[in-house]
């Protein structure tokens, strides 16, 4: 069975950047801490596609101005980037306020996502 899941194509979708580690400090801290990883490569796992997404907000700054900064700071590297998506707590600040700036990442030929907080009041409306 292992073999057989092994061998199936597979997809990385909507992989956030900020979750991600770069393969060069993962092998690094698994040589550091003394573990072996079960692999060493996406190929090796047969990943036949990769879906990287990112949230434009900084992450010390919260808020449409900083993505509306961050969405312009990522334009040298769209060629790396599917698309753009809020990955944070949306109380108080619900997507709507971020209208301006998923437009312009669809401009931007971006693929959009973001999340609802199913407990935030007028979780539809937003």
């Amino acid at each position: 069975m292992n073999e057989f899941i092994q061998n199936l194509p597979k997809a990385e979708l909507h992989v956030r950047l900020e979750g991600t580690i770069e393969p060069e400090l993962l092998f690094e801290l698994a040589q550091r801490n003394d573990i072996e990883l079960p692999y060493t490569t996406p190929a090796e796992q047969n990943v036949v596609y990769f879906e990287p997404f990112f949230d434009p907000q900084g992450h010390t700054t919260r808020g449409a101005d900083s993505a509306v900064e961050h969405l312009q700071m990522a334009e040298p590297y769209l060629d790396w980037i599917v698309g753009v998506g809020l990955d944070s707590d949306e109380v108080d600040n619900p997507t709507s306020k971020f209208a301006d700036v998923f437009r312009d990442a669809r401009a931007m030929g971006l693929k959009l996502t973001m999340h609802c907080d199913v407990h935030q009041k007028d979780v539809v409306a937003h």
